[in-house]
């Protein structure tokens, strides 16, 4: 059984995303936006899985890949993050900046 997780995320591609929400401060803000009106874990990994799935194809569209190598790996990699763990974490962080404010 292989252990593929990385930097205490489930893998590769959780963190990745989370890096990049964490290091964007629009969509830092967006995200947590999000996660103060959303605290339902659950609902917010479809609302993230579907931001990110729109982008995809919207990207994908642009360039005339969407049957190609690279469309493929995209999905793969987008299909393999932990959107739950995202969510999990967003609301978290949100619930720690309004203690830390209170």
């Amino acid at each position: 059984m292989n252990n593929n997780t990385y930097n205490g995320w489930t893998n590769y591609e959780t963190w990745a995303v989370n890096v990049w929400i964490d290091n964007d401060r629009g969509l830092q803000q967006y995200f947590s936006g999000l996660a103060r009106r959303e605290q339902d874990a659950y609902k917010l990994a479809l609302i993230l899985k579907d931001e990110y799935g729109e982008q995809c194809d919207a990207l994908l569209k642009a360039s005339e890949a969407q049957a190609s190598l690279w469309a493929d790996l995209l999905h793969s990699a987008l299909g393999a993050v932990n959107w739950d763990e995202i969510a999990e974490h967003l609301i978290a962080d949100t619930a720690e900046e309004e203690t830390e404010t209170a």
